[in-house]
């Protein structure tokens, strides 16, 4: 979210969050894990599917949020070409605003629209493949069509541990953090998008345990 005022600060309000967003489309499920926030606090309440920020933003700043949703399993049954729409909402100083997205992915559609329309596809198949030989873990999308993927790594408790940003399909992680360190056995979650040529964004989450 950006202040667009170059003189007028967004100040936080204990009382009410600055930033709402209720996922109501029953196609998405939220999920608590890789939430972050640049700035302020960003909270997720599971039984009203809603992600809520607080913080202040002062005159011409902005604060980044990253929250997940997944597609549900009966995708399938709802055809390719289901679509999803998403809207937040943010209160400023008391003002209620709906959110426009200003750099949508792929697939999302028109920037301007207050809500943002994403094409849903299910993944085929989605490896994570381990090769003792170099020592990584392949992470490739096992379907038709992929231009792209991006590969995310979160502990239980939420933390993300590493990010590959979009690569090509068939990356290969080395088991370590976003330092370079080589990250403990343990269980961990990972999340892959995969963006078709066709602007489609798909993602799946899954568990993945590491045990050298």
């Amino acid at each position: 979210m950006t202040n667009t005022s170059s003189t007028t600060p967004i100040n936080n309000n204990p009382s009410s969050s600055e930033f709402i967003d209720q996922i109501s489309d029953t196609k998405l499920i939220p999920t608590a894990v890789g939430m972050t926030a640049t700035s302020g606090t960003i909270s997720f309440n599971a039984s009203s599917r809603t992600f809520s920020w607080n913080g202040s933003i002062p005159p011409s700043g902005s604060v980044t949020l990253t929250f997940f949703a997944r597609i549900t399993t009966n995708l399938r049954l709802l055809g390719v070409n289901s679509q999803a729409c998403n809207q937040g909402k943010a209160i400023a100083n008391g003002t209620e605003v709906l959110t426009k997205d200003p750099t949508p992915l792929p697939g999302t559609g028109d920037p301007a629209q207050t809500c943002s329309v994403i094409n849903l596809r299910p993944v085929d198949s989605l490896q994570a493949l381990w090769l003792p030989a170099q020592q990584v873990i392949r992470f490739a999308a096992l379907s038709t069509g992929i231009k792209e993927i991006n590969v995310q790594v979160f502990g239980l408790s939420g933390k993300r541990v590493y990010a590959s940003g979009w690569v090509g399909n068939g990356y290969e992680w080395k088991l370590q953090d976003k330092t370079g360190k080589a990250v403990a056995n343990g269980v961990y979650l990972y999340v892959v998008t995969v963006c078709g040529y066709d602007g489609t964004v798909r993602t799946q989450v899954k568990k993945l345990v590491i045990k050298r």
